[in-house]
C-alpha cells in the first residue's frame, strides 16, 4: 500500500536539498574528525534535523524514499492468518504487549472453510522450531504486494529460498483476508499502530542523522535502493532483518525498549554492503583472514567463506565501536569478544578508522584505502594466538539466538577449517564422520566434492558434485539453511561446468554455468563466476614450479 508522503515521518532523510546537504555534509566531516565528536554531535544532530525537514518540503514531489518508518498491511495479514492458525500459543500470554494478546484472542477465534484452509496447510508445513517458522513467513509477507490480492512481487524463480517452500500459502490469503474481514480491522488499528511508530520516530531519526553523518554520506530519493523499517506488534521481541535486492527491510515488535542498536547495524549494512560489490579486487587483501574465521565454532557460514560478507560485518561493527565510544575497559572486552567469535577484522577496522575520522572522504570513497591500510601481516601474526570460540548473540534474520555448535556443526566447520588450510586429508577425514552421521548432507558432499577436486580425481569429483545439483531443490534435512544450500547448489554446477571445459565439453560446460545462475537466492560470488564461465572456457591456474 503506498502512503502519501508525510513531512512528520522519517521518509524526510533524504536529498531536497543540494546546498543545505552540502553544508551538513562539511560540518558533519569536521565534527567526525574531531576527538570529542560527541559533545559536537548534539549540536550537529539538532542542525541536520531542521535541514532534513526544511529539505523534505522541497521532496514532496519525490514519489520513492530512501529512508521509511512504516506498517505493512500484507504483513499483518500474514501474521494475522498463523496467529489464527495457532502459531504462537507455545509462548506465555503474559509477555506479550497487550496489542498483541488482544489480537491474538480475536484471531483465535475465527472460523470458516479459509481459515481451516490456513491452519491445515500452517500445521503441514510448520518446522520444529517456532522462532524458524515465524521467520519464513515473514519472508513470504515482505514479497507481497498490497491487498486484497496479495501477488508476489517477484517472479518465482527469483523467490527467496526460504520462501520458496512455502509459497502455496500466498493463494490462501485473499480468501482469509475476505472471511476474516481483516480491511476492516486495519483501518481500525491505523491510531494503534500510528502510536507504536510515533514512539520510534525521533530516536530512529536522529539514529539514520548521526550513521549518516558518520559515513557522509547523502541519502538520494531518486536512488532505487530503500531501507524500510515496519513496526508490527505480532512478531512479539524478535527484530528480522531481510535483504531483497535494493530493498532493506526490516521489522520489530511492539517492545518496551526500543532496538535502537539492530536497527542502527542493520541500517549500516543498508549504506556499507554495496562497497562489497563495488569493489570487490580491493577484498583480496582480506581473503587471508576467512581462515582464521573458519575457526570459529559459532561464526554463522557466510562469514566463514563469503569474505565480502565477513568483511562488510566487521566494518560494521567496528563502526559501531567508534560511535559509541565505550570506555577502554568495555573496548577492550569487545573487540576481544568479536574476534573470538570470529569477527577477525573488527580490531584492525577499528583502529584503521581513525584515520579516516581525520580524512576527507566519504567512506564509500575511502573504503579501499580502509583496507589498504591494514597491517596484513601483523594482523595475522595476532589471530595466531586468538582462543575461538562460540559465543551466543541476539540474530537479526528471525531465527533463535546464535547457542554452541552441535558435533555436526563442529565436525563441518573443522572439514571447512582444514580446507582452506588445504589440509585435504584432514578436511576428508571431518567431512566423511558428517555423512556417517548424516548420509547425503549437501554441505560435507560439497566438501568431499571440491577435496577430490583438488587431489586431481575430476571423475569422483564430477559424480559428487552431480549428485548434489541432483538432490531437491530444497534439502530434506532442516540443518542446512536455505541461503547455505543456494550457495553449495549454485557452486557445485559452477565446478561441474569448469570440469567439463578441462575436458573439451564446452556444450555441457555452458549448461552447468547457466544452471548456476538460475539457482534462486545463490550469492553475488557464484553469479560472478558463472558469468565468467560464459564468457570464456575455464583455464585452470598455471602452479608455480618447485623450488
Amino acid at each position: 500500500m503506498t502512503r502519501p508522503f508525510r513531512p512528520d515521518r522519517v521518509g524526510i532523510f533524504q536529498q531536497g536539498c543540494s546546498r543545505s546537504h552540502h553544508c551538513g555534509r562539511e560540518q558533519a566531516a569536521t565534527i567526525f574528525r574531531s576527538p570529542n565528536w560527541h559533545r559536537a554531535a548534539i549540536g550537529l544532530r539538532r542542525t541536520l534535523i531542521v535541514v532534513a525537514l526544511i529539505c523534505a518540503q522541497a521532496a514532496l514531489a519525490q514519489s520513492r524514499r530512501t529512508v521509511n518508518l512504516d506498517r505493512s498491511e500484507p504483513l499483518f495479514t500474514v501474521l494475522a492468518a498463523l496467529s489464527a492458525a495457532g502459531h504462537g500459543t507455545e509462548l506465555s500470554t503474559e509477555t506479550f504487549p497487550p496489542l498483541r494478546q488482544r489480537l491474538s484472542e480475536q484471531f483465535a477465534r475465527l472460523q470458516g472453510p479459509a481459515v481451516e484452509a490456513v491452519r491445515q496447510y500452517y500445521r503441514s508445513h510448520r518446522l520444529a522450531d517456532p522462532n524458524a517458522t515465524l521467520s519464513r513467513y515473514i519472508s513470504l509477507a515482505l514479497t507481497l504486494g498490497p491487498a486484497p490480492e496479495f501477488e508476489f512481487q517477484m517472479r518465482p524463480g527469483d523467490l527467496p529460498p526460504d520462501v520458496q517452500p512455502i509459497e502455496e500459502f500466498r493463494a490462501l490469503l485473499p480468501a482469509f483476508y475476505q472471511q476474516a474481514r481483516l480491511g476492516e480491522l486495519w483501518e481500525q488499528l491505523a491510531g494503534d499502530y500510528e502510536r507504536e511508530i510515533a514512539r520510534l520516530q525521533e530516536p530512529f531519526g536522529q539514529s539514520v542523522v548521526l550513521t549518516t553523518s558518520y559515513v557522509r554520506e547523502i541519502l538520494n530519493p531518486a536512488q532505487p535502493r530503500r531501507f524500510t523499517v515496519y513496526v508490527e506488534p505480532l512478531v512479539g521481541n524478535h527484530v528480522h532483518l531481510r535483504n531483497y535486492g535494493d530493498d532493506y527491510f526490516l521489522v520489530v515488535g511492539s517492545q518496551a525498549r526500543l532496538p535502537l542498536e539492530q536497527i542502527r547495524h542493520a541500517f549500516l549494512h543498508f549504506l556499507l554492503d554495496p562497497l562489497t560489490l563495488r569493489y570487490q579486487s580491493a577484498l583480496d587483501v582480506a581473503e587471508p583472514f576467512l581462515h582464521f574465521a573458519a575457526k570459529a565454532p559459532g561464526l554463522p557460514a557466510d562469514y566463514r567463506q563469503d569474505v565480502g560478507r565477513l568483511v562488510a560485518e566487521c566494518l560494521v561493527r567496528a563502526i559501531e565501536l567508534r560511535m559509541d565510544r565505550p570506555p577502554e575497559s568495555q573496548l577492550t572486552a569487545a573487540l576481544a569478544q568479536a574476534e573470538q567469535s570470529g569477527y577477525v577484522l573488527v580490531r584492525a577496522f577499528h583502529q584503521a578508522l581513525m584515520t579516516y575520522e581525520q580524512s576527507e572522504p566519504a567512506l564509500s570513497q575511502y573504503f579501499p584505502e580502509l583496507l589498504r591500510s591494514l597491517d596484513v601481516g601483523a594482523e595475522l601474526r595476532r589471530l595466531q594466538q586468538v582462543e575461538f570460540r562460540a559465543v551466543t548473540a541476539p540474530s537479526l534474520h528471525g531465527g533463535p539466538a546464535a547457542t554452541a555448535p552441535s558435533e555436526l556443526e563442529q565436525w563441518l566447520t573443522a572439514g571447512q577449517r582444514e580446507l582452506a588450510a588445504r589440509n585435504l586429508t584432514g578436511a576428508r577425514q571431518f567431512f566423511e564422520r558428517v555423512l556417517a552421521l548424516r548420509p547425503g548432507h549437501p554441505e560435507a558432499l560439497y566438501g568431499m566434492a571440491v577435496v577430490a577436486s583438488l587431489e586431481g580425481r575430476a571423475q569422483q569429483a564430477r559424480e559428487l558434485f552431480q549428485q548434489l545439483v541432483a538432490l531437491p531443490a530444497e534439502p530434506a534435512t532442516e540443518e542446512v539453511r536455505p541461503e547455505t544450500w543456494a550457495s553449495v547448489r549454485a557452486w557445485a554446477y559452477i565446478y561441474l561446468g569448469r570440469i567439463y571445459d578441462m575436458e573439451g565439453n564446452r556444450e555441457l560446460a555452458v549448461q552447468a554455468y547457466r544452471a548456476a545462475l538460475e539457482v534462486p537466492g545463490a550469492p553475488p560470488d557464484s553469479r560472478s563466476a558463472a558469468d565468467r564461465g560464459l564468457q570464456a572456457p575455464f583455464q585452470p591456474r598455471a602452479r608455480a614450479p618447485e623450488p
